[in-house]
């Protein structure tokens, strides 16, 4: 049950989001496939949070839409949550499995695939908790508890750990991310 007033139901079941921050003229459109799991945070930047909010587990379109004047950007391939089009890479499947948060989906130059020209956000929210209560504590729960057990000052042991920044996956950085 959703109890915060500032989250709303996108009516229609789509929503343009304006990425002038990235070029002038340039937006996308998120499609849902399943009514009622597109939304919209009416206070997003004061919650930290992005402003268009999709579920977890759900798949849904986007769309860059790209002004006449413009050159043209794409989506990258490179993202496991992000399945481009072949023939049409302005258009891509979004497809956030159960990674809860804010994801970053970055924008390329069609005629340079390599190097991103920017990225926009969407929260993806639990279906299973209230995401901005309940979800949002267990993860302040579950950080001091494993950072209190890191850090225990009258432990009589001791670790040395190492690691290497290179050899670490996204999905490992995200594991990283959400425990601290």
């Amino acid at each position: 049950m959703n109890k915060d007033l500032n989250i709303k139901v996108v009516e229609g079941g789509s929503i343009e989001s304006n990425l002038d921050y990235i070029f002038k003229g340039l937006s996308v459109k998120i499609t849902e496939r399943i009514s009622g799991t597109l939304f919209k945070k009416i206070d997003a930047f004061d919650s930290y949070q992005a402003e268009v909010q999709v579920q977890e587990g759900r798949f849904y379109d986007l769309e860059l839409i790209n002004s006449k004047d413009n050159p043209t950007f794409v989506f990258g391939n490179k993202q496991s949550f992000i399945q481009t089009r072949i023939q049409n890479p302005e258009f891509a499947t979004l497809a956030p499995n159960f990674y809860v948060g804010t994801l970053s989906i970055p924008i390329f130059l069609k005629e340079n695939i390599e190097d991103n020209v920017g990225e926009f956000q969407i929260e993806v929210r639990s279906r299973k908790t209230d995401y901005d209560d309940e979800y949002q504590y267990m993860l302040e729960d579950i950080s001091s508890k494993c950072i209190d057990l890191l850090f225990q000052v009258e432990s009589p042991i001791s670790q040395t750990c190492e690691s290497d920044i290179h050899q670490i996956d996204e999905k490992a950085i995200y594991q990283k991310f959400v425990f601290v």
